[in-house]
């Protein structure tokens, strides 16, 4: 029997994946039509399984993440939709923590991309994303899972996602981002991060960090609707603590807030979700095995030790910062970078201004220029501007001339973690959301 052409296969991946960002990965259509009759056309696949939406700003990937593998620990076959990817195209579908396999996102893509890719295809044109949601609908089915966990792209109300029908709807803190798609206000934002709520269905709204969008969220939310603060939330020692049931669990300590309230916020969902059959001992099991790639990512790799996170709004920013502030963290060089369209200044606004600071041009025709890192970064000790491997490589000189081990910090932009993780060797299938059996 002859080895597998791997070479083969790879090369029809590549062909694959090089396909599939034709269909303009960054033209976004906001709207339900397409995707519902697509949805229609393969024969409501997400019926085979529960579905929960979580959306929101800041916070809705780690939520996603914890939610599914306390869900996994409660001993669930769980499905979980992310978005957008680090490394690699598979990371947007994951069964129990694991990405699926190339082999079954390869087959299912180009047959989606038959059906779907083509203005005068069989079925409707889809955009890149909703693709990539049908291709989790359809695969979560033919896998078997029984639930599935699918985290909002943009907005809520008109996000491909939202063609599902969610028994559960979560929706983590609300900050201004995406305001040309989603509007300049609090108001706005959370208006269109509630379209996911159901009438009649329970629904989670994890803690806000601005009054105007908790206002909206409380006026449309359902009946019934558990709140950060009213229902659940976390303790002095940072245990989780669910309101009405009089409930408290342990778990890790010493996490920063952030962690710790989108942790709440998924015991809440799971408990929302699995009423009676919550089991405390799955749930500690499920929080302490759950892991999000790419916030608050510590890693010692070689003579280094690096924190990656991919806070790339303001918000997210400055709760990185807190969190380095008040954790100790010693950071002794920076290397950033965002999109073009983001708030630059806002975001990097909470460097701090003693840090030498590397800006990467990434290689993405949405990233910011080098003359737009430089005028946002003009107050902060700007070492050099250059690609993402050369900035790295400088800051790797910058703190082993420095006493002691500090960590590089890599944020902003999840395009920037993924140019760093592809230098630096990370691979791919490491980047599981569960580390339970």
């Amino acid at each position: 029997m002859s080895k597998p052409d791997n070479s083969a296969a790879s090369s029809q991946w590549q062909a694959f994946i090089e396909r599939l960002y034709r269909q303009s990965e960054f033209a976004i259509k906001l709207g339900l039509e397409s995707i519902d009759s697509a949805l229609e056309r393969e024969g409501r696949p997400e019926g085979a399984y529960r579905v929960i939406l979580v959306g929101g700003t800041n916070g809705k990937g780690e939520t996603s993440s914890f939610l599914s593998s306390i869900l996994t620990a409660h001993g669930f076959s769980v499905g979980l939709f992310t978005s957008p990817h680090i490394l690699d195209f598979r990371e947007r579908f994951r069964v129990d923590g694991q990405l699926m396999s190339r082999a079954s996102v390869l087959e299912l893509g180009q047959r989606v991309i038959a059906e779907y890719g083509e203005p005068d295809g069989p079925g409707p044109q889809l955009t890149f994303f909703e693709l990539a949601t049908l291709m989790a609908a359809v695969g979560f089915a033919d896998v078997g899972v029984d639930v599935a966990v699918f985290e909002v792209g943009l907005g809520g109300r008109l996000d491909a996602t939202n063609a599902l029908p969610a028994e559960l709807s979560v929706i983590t803190s609300v900050a201004l981002d995406h305001k040309q798609y989603l509007g300049d206000t609090l108001e706005l934002v959370a208006t269109e991060k509630a379209g996911i709520f159901r009438p009649e269905r329970p629904a989670v709204v994890g803690r806000q960090a601005h009054r105007e969008a908790e206002r909206t969220l409380r006026a449309l939310a359902p009946e019934g609707t558990c709140f950060f603060g009213d229902d659940f939330g976390v303790d002095d020692e940072g245990a989780v603590v669910l309101e009405p049931q009089g409930l408290r669990f342990d778990w890790t300590q010493g996490l920063p807030p952030t962690r710790q309230w989108n942790a709440a916020c998924a015991v809440q969902a799971a408990s929302c979700f699995l009423g009676d059959e919550l089991d405390p001992e799955a749930l500690s099991r499920g929080l302490n095995s759950a892991r999000w790639p790419g916030r608050l990512d510590f890693r010692s790799l070689g003579a280094h030790d690096y924190l990656f996170d991919a806070a790339h709004n303001p918000d997210g920013a400055q709760a990185l910062f807190d969190y380095i502030d008040s954790a100790g963290v010693e950071v002794g060089a920076v290397v950033c970078s965002a999109m073009s369209d983001k708030d630059l200044a806002g975001i990097f606004t909470h460097l701090p201004d003693d840090l030498p600071v590397f800006a990467a041009v990434l290689d993405s025709p949405r990233g910011a220029t080098s003359e737009q890192l430089r005028a946002s970064l003009q107050s902060k000790q700007l070492a050099a501007v250059g690609s993402t491997d050369r900035m790295l490589a400088q800051a790797r000189n910058i703190v082993d001339r420095s006493e002691g081990r500090a960590h590089i910090l890599v944020f902003g932009s999840i395009y920037l973690l993924g140019e760093c993780f592809e230098t630096l060797g990370i691979e791919a299938n490491s980047l599981v959301t569960y580390l339970g059996s």
